[in-house]
């Protein structure tokens, strides 16, 4: 790595440091939603599932 002896490259390299810091932020924000998107689709089939049983025992008892 080359420094200046302004500190032009440092600079450069510390916001190339927080961008990446930023960019993990993000990664990790999205692996979260892709995980709780992940679990709210089993969740709804689950229920769905339990809505066409019960709809299966209402016309089994003609409710």
């Amino acid at each position: 790595m080359l420094v200046f002896l302004d500190g032009t490259v440092m600079k450069d390299y510390e916001k190339l440091a927080e961008l990446a810091d930023a960019v993990a932020g993000v990664n990790k924000n999205l692996q979260e939603i892709t995980y709780s998107s992940e679990n709210m689709s089993t969740e709804t089939k689950g229920v769905l599932q339990s809505i066409g049983k019960l709809q299966q025992n209402m016309q089994q008892f003609r409710v």
